[in-house]
């Protein structure tokens, strides 16, 4: 069966299995019940920032991926382009869009880009996420106004994403 989840290739080639893993990476996370096949698509130590959101090694991906579903009931990844760091490297950068359909209802369309560094197992031979960073336009989420810290300016406020 082909996969949903093609997309240009760069004219630096990259690894094949990193081609394959990248598909297989944006199926589970369109999956809302594939949390531990998630977060076994990072080291142990790997590190993940969607937005403004850290987290570091197994038990914290696992918590934050979790959470990702609590208002979301659906969502769909499209990848448009992936683009090596320099011919064999396993840094990337990548831009696509995400469908999702939320809880509360309605649907969102957003475009974003991550930027990661793949580290191939010496046990098992698969691609895994060291580093994983997604970036999202502030208006993904619904943002919110809180005063800022100013002296005196309780009129003056800031947009928070």
């Amino acid at each position: 069966m082909p996969s949903d989840y093609t997309f240009a290739k760069p004219d630096v080639a990259l690894d094949e299995g990193i081609y394959a893993f990248l598909e297989e990476f944006y199926r589970i996370t369109d999956d809302p019940e594939g949390h531990d096949l998630y977060t076994q698509q990072y080291t142990p130590d790997g590190t993940a920032i969607m937005a403004t959101f850290k987290c570091k090694g197994t038990e914290e991906i696992r918590d934050f991926r979790q959470r990702m579903w609590d208002r979301v009931k659906a969502r769909k990844h499209k990848i448009h382009r992936v683009f090596a760091a320099a011919p064999g490297s396993p840094e990337i950068m990548l831009y696509g869009e995400v469908k999702q359909t939320l809880r509360s209802g309605g649907d969102l369309v957003k475009e974003w880009a991550a930027h990661g560094v793949l580290e191939k197992s010496a046990e098992d031979g698969k691609w895994r996420w060291a580093f994983y960073q997604v970036y999202l336009a502030c208006s993904f989420f619904p943002p919110r106004l809180e005063p800022t810290a100013a002296a005196n300016s309780t009129q003056r406020k800031r947009i928070v994403c």
